[in-house]
């Protein structure tokens, strides 16, 4: 009966001796197979006679812990049959989404694409002016004030707003007369707040950026 082991490192004599290596390693495979579970009923650990040896002369083989000097330890050299593939492996579960980047309305610290608003008389800006078109151009022919929205308004209108989120816009003066902006209620301004008239010698523009400093209740606004 042919086996699926080969013994490497044993001096080969006859042919007969050959087979009775063989025949030995079935026996010592089976022998391990039933030692182990002898030894685990017992309490015994099967891991202590783990080493296959072979008599270099005879070629008889037994366990041991180590092998003699006059024998070889052949542990190694007994393959067995490569075993099949295994199953691919569960498909892992999705993983959190992420947050959002942009794109949204009112997100005003990606700082979406600006649309010009326009503006001739005293009035308050509205919250899209301030956080969507940011961008505010005025024509009027004598002073006005523009007041900003409230901070509990522009505020609660900013997806995913918290403190330290900013948003910018800016004021530009096309008209003659000077421009003043006034805070809303929670908004507080740092800097000039007139915008005077464009000129060949005069920047007739503003920007402000804002900082929130309490999430829905407050912002402070730099002039820059």
């Amino acid at each position: 009966m042919k086996t699926n082991f080969e013994v490497e490192g044993v001096p080969k004599k006859k042919e007969n001796m050959l087979n009775q290596i063989k025949k030995s390693v079935l026996l010592v495979s089976v022998g391990m197979i039933l030692g182990a579970g002898v030894m685990a009923v017992s309490g015994v650990s099967a891991a202590a006679n783990n080493t296959v040896c072979a008599n270099k002369k005879t070629g008889a083989m037994r366990m041991a812990s180590a092998c003699s000097a006059s024998e070889s330890d052949v542990t190694s050299s007994l393959k067995g049959a490569t075993g099949a593939t295994g199953a691919t492996g569960a498909t892992g579960a999705t993983g959190a989404t992420g947050p959002a980047l942009g794109g949204a309305t009112k997100n005003a610290s990606a700082f979406p694409n600006a649309f010009v608003t326009y503006a001739s008389t005293s009035r308050t800006l509205t919250v899209d002016e301030v956080l969507v078109n940011r961008i505010i151009v005025t024509s009027q022919t004598a002073p006005i004030t523009l007041t900003m929205p409230t901070a509990v308004s522009a505020l609660t209108a900013i997806e995913g707003e918290k403190a330290t989120t900013t948003f910018e816009f800016t004021i530009v003066n096309n008209g003659t007369g000077l421009i003043t902006l006034a805070p809303g209620a929670g908004m507080t301004t740092i800097g000039n707040t007139t915008v005077t008239a464009s000129s060949a010698t005069t920047d007739g523009s503003g920007s402000w950026m804002c900082v929130v400093t309490v999430k829905d209740v407050s912002a402070i606004c730099y002039r820059k």
